[in-house]
């Protein structure tokens, strides 16, 4: 009964001057207090602590889990993300259009959305502008076999977080959840190191480094910067490759993001 008493101090308040202790609901469906020999279950609204054990509780309060928002329309991907992203014991919910999210979300709720470009109705892109213009700081993954470096640098510039390509390697996604569910400001490192970081490999770029970086922030293709610059489409190629491993940016997205965050400072 020990490991069941840990977590009942925060709710003695329903057995004033008497006696509380926890115990297992026979319906497994909760947990209860056990007053004077009078039994209550009480369901947990968080999730419990540990396999079989009484919900956290932090001074007397509960502590909120960030919950996952999938928005997926093809069933068979978004059922997929849901168990993956189960298994790694974070809370799911997901949705097969923006509206369905839009008309459940709860922004108090702390997480992160995986989202969809192509999506029936208001498209991936929409919903993120949509969410921004809210007010709502909601970190946002973009995950879509459909991308372009201009839908990239557009999602980043609208408030993504990240840019992954199906299929996504699912370790990496792991990852990247896990990185934005970190504590940062505005879903984004952005401390001073960090930055300076940046700033230093950008000054290791050379002029046409920096010139072709600057039309790939902007949404420009290779072939585009090509005709622009009157250079080959191989050369800015070799020149992108060049760029992405001084920055040390592993896609467009990353890169458009890094610059971003440089300008803000």
């Amino acid at each position: 009964m020990a490991g069941v008493t840990r977590g009942v101090s925060g709710i003695r308040e329903f057995c004033p001057g008497g006696r509380a202790t926890g115990f297992r609901g026979p319906d497994s469906g909760g947990w209860g207090v056990r007053c004077n020999g009078s039994d209550a279950t009480v369901k947990p609204r968080f999730r419990a602590r540990g396999r079989g054990g009484p919900p956290a509780a932090m001074g007397g309060w509960m502590k909120t889990e960030p919950t996952i928002y999938i928005v997926e329309d093809e069933r068979p991907i978004r059922e997929s993300l849901g168990t993956l992203l189960r298994r790694e014991g974070w809370n799911c919910r997901a949705f097969g259009s923006a509206q369905q999210f839009l008309s459940s979300y709860q922004p108090e709720t702390p997480g992160c959305l995986v989202l969809d470009l192509r999506l029936p109705g208001m498209d991936g892109l929409s919903l993120l502008r949509l969410l921004r213009e809210r007010g709502h700081t909601l970190p946002v993954i973009i995950l879509t076999g459909h991308g372009t470096i201009d839908q990239a640098v557009c999602a980043i510039k609208s408030g993504a977080v990240h840019f992954l390509e199906k299929p996504a390697d699912p370790a990496m996604l792991v990852r990247t959840i896990r990185s934005v569910l970190a504590p940062h400001r505005d879903g984004r490192s952005r401390d001073d190191g960090h930055v300076q970081l940046i700033k230093e490999r950008l000054a290791l770029l050379s002029p046409r480094e920096r010139e072709i970086l600057d039309l790939v922030v902007a949404g420009h293709t290779s072939a585009a910067i090509g005709r622009k610059l009157f250079i080959a489409t191989g050369t800015v190629k070799l020149h992108r490759a060049h760029i992405m491993k001084k920055m040390g940016a592993a896609s467009v997205a990353e890169l458009v993001r890094m610059v971003m965050e440089a300008e803000a400072e």
